[in-house]
């Protein structure tokens, strides 16, 4: 019964975090692409690889982004299906199987990610693979920070601001 109500809380929580997390990060105009572009060009910037290294790790790059934001469409289906049942007051067995289903679509997600970092390494010198790791750690914080900021009045947005600057950046 517990492994029930945690997973219950799990999901909960993550079909509430979802919303706000999309409305803070997202700009106008296409947000996910753009956000993508962002995170590509700071990224290459921080690494300053060679044309034919960038092209490689490129290439890599985006087709492990892509395999995981198909992976993240399984997730929302998912947390969907869950959302819908426990909305329409399904029976526990359904809402078990259904936890247990979201549970395992995001470990394979989480999954993916590790093995996306671990491929990296076979392209990137061990001083860019640390930066990298960094990069991929902190690149959403620091982007909801500043669109927290900038929502509120504090950050100016000016060159050379965002992910990547200031205190923390490279």
């Amino acid at each position: 019964m517990q492994i029930l109500i945690r997973n219950l809380i799990v999901g909960l929580m993550l079909i509430l975090m979802l919303p706000v997390a999309d409305v803070i990060a997202q700009p106008k105009g296409k947000p996910k692409e753009r956000i993508k572009q962002i995170k590509k060009m700071k990224l290459l910037e921080i690494l300053k690889l060679s044309e034919e290294e960038s092209d490689k790790f490129l290439v890599k790059y985006t087709a492990w982004e892509n395999k995981l934001e198909d992976q993240k469409e399984i997730v929302d289906k998912t947390s969907e299906e869950l959302f819908e049942a426990l909305k329409d007051d399904a029976s526990i067995e359904d809402i078990k199987k259904l936890s247990q289903k979201l549970l395992g679509e995001q470990e394979k997600f989480g999954n993916m990610q590790i093995e996306k970092m671990k491929a990296m390494k076979d392209i990137l010198d061990d001083k860019n693979y640390a930066k990298y790791l960094v990069f991929e750690d902190r690149f959403f914080k620091e982007l909801s920070e500043m669109m927290m900021k900038r929502g509120m009045g504090q950050c100016p947005g000016g060159p050379g601001e965002g992910p990547g600057r200031g205190k923390r950046g490279f």
